[in-house]
């Protein structure tokens, strides 16, 4: 597989050339396959958790400690976890996790095998990207991660920025911070003083070229789970600006009147997706008159256990819109797609992530996201005073564009059928302005957020 470094080369060489049909097709497909399929080695391979691979036995394990590969055929790194699993319930070494050293094997833990309810299962799908550390009062506890691509950058974002530390009295301490380690020593990368009673809320480091792994500390009073998420921010931005990648082919199957829906676990928060449907109308004549005006499609957040509508199509228009684009919500715990259809009806669909760079948004100033006041009683948005966007490599002074401060002050916004509006900046005009959810985004509009209201609560996403 071509590497990323390659690709560019023969990108630069392919701009450089300005003869008539100096440009062959084949060179330009080639470019754009290679490119595809260094995004999707990066998707899959740019994380270190999870379980790579799957032995028979230790023995057949310690025998591939030398440049072994996971269940995709690519390399499996140090720090990687495999599983001990010989297909019977009586096996003396099943449900042993390894981590691998490059080379030989340490065990890293043995699984509690058991039954699994569908609770269990989703908090352990949720376990795979959010992580936590457990207070021990003054004592220091800390993750080890290993596998992080030196020289890339990563961020870390924690779910809450303060936590209980009443017991904790080493007060020119660390109450979290990142470290790297190198031939058994820490070396400080950044942190937050304990005295300083609060933790910043994301935490961005670039991985030291002589890093053996990175270590993350905190301190918190006993069993207090300090939560924070990890990503490879290097890994998205080399994605392709025109690159669309299928995360799930998925459907969900009809019960007549009850709404099915699918959980998915792992979507980026914040990040942008597309879902297709395959088709936008399906069988539902089963439906009762109690359930006629009830969505026959939706998609949905869940917020600390309560359902925030993003998406909906009602059965009474008797069709489903067939791409619904959408930002997941930067507190989201997981996001549920389904709907009704008659009994037995499979209703089928793509969910893909957009990597796209030049409508790549990120937030200067944070405050322009995060901090948006909503007036409800006058629909309207106020993204204060210093509005700064960043999209792909430029970035927009929004009060330097505009005399009027209402432009970005006083951003209106509509109550829809769905409860949601797409919030979105213009590349020429650099104006804010809400849309209603069932909008089709113009090529120089970029999706910045969204507005949905629940049971009368208002929110910005």
């Amino acid at each position: 597989m071509a590497t990323s470094s390659e690709i560019k080369a023969r990108a630069k060489a392919l701009a450089e050339k300005t003869d008539v049909n100096s440009i062959t097709p084949k060179e330009v497909g080639g470019i754009m396959y290679d490119l595809a399929s260094h995004s999707e080695n990066v998707l899959r391979n740019g994380g270190t958790l999870g379980i790579r691979k799957v032995y028979e036995s230790v023995s057949a394990m310690e025998a591939d400690g030398i440049n072994p590969v996971d269940l995709w055929g690519n390399p499996i790194k140090k720090g990687n976890l495999v599983v001990i699993y010989d297909g019977t319930t009586t096996g003396v070494d099943n449900n042993k996790v390894y981590a691998f050293m490059n080379p030989g094997w340490n065990l890293a833990t043995e699984l509690d095998a058991g039954y699994a309810t569908k609770e269990e299962l989703s908090e352990l799908a949720k376990s795979a990207y959010k992580h936590f550390l457990i207070g021990n009062n003054n004592a220091v506890v800390r993750n080890d991660v290993y596998g992080l691509i030196k020289g890339n950058t990563y961020k870390i974002t924690l779910r809450n920025t303060s936590w209980d530390i009443s017991n904790v009295t080493s007060l020119n301490g660390t109450l979290f911070g990142i470290f790297n380690v190198y031939n058994g020593e820490e070396q400080w990368i950044t942190s937050s003083a304990v005295s300083s009673g609060a933790a910043k809320k994301t935490y961005t480091f670039i991985v030291p070229e002589n890093s053996d792994y990175i270590r993350i500390v905190g301190r918190a009073n006993i069993d207090v789970k300090i939560w924070y998420e990890l990503e490879d921010i290097t890994a998205i931005k080399e994605l392709s600006e025109d690159i669309k990648y299928t995360i799930y082919q998925n459907e969900f199957v009809g019960n007549d009147s009850e709404i099915v829906t699918i959980p998915f676990y792992g979507l980026i928060q914040g990040g942008r997706y597309i879902l297709t449907l395959e088709n936008e109308t399906w069988d539902i004549s089963n439906m009762s008159t109690t359930v006629s005006q009830g969505n026959m499609f939706v998609i949905i957040s869940i917020i600390g256990g309560v359902e925030h509508y993003i998406a909906a199509a009602k059965l009474s228009e008797g069709k489903a819109k067939k791409q619904y684009e959408f930002i997941v919500p930067e507190n989201s715990d997981y996001i549920l797609i389904g709907g009704r259809a008659n009994k037995g009806v499979e209703v089928k669909f793509n969910l893909e992530s957009i990597a796209k760079i030049d409508t790549l948004l990120g937030a200067i100033n944070v405050s322009s996201i995060y901090g948006v006041n909503i007036d409800t009683a006058n629909k309207v948005l106020d993204f204060g005073s210093d509005v700064v966007l960043a999209v792909g490599n430029k970035s927009y002074i929004i009060q330097n564009f505009h005399s009027d401060p209402a432009k970005y002050r006083s951003v209106s916004y509509y109550e829809s059928d769905s409860g949601a509006n797409v919030i979105l900046f213009n590349l020429d005009t650099k104006e804010i302005y809400a849309k209603p959810y069932s909008y089709t985004r113009k090529e120089k509009e970029v999706l910045i957020g969204s507005v949905y209201s629940t049971y009368q609560t208002h929110e910005f996403k």
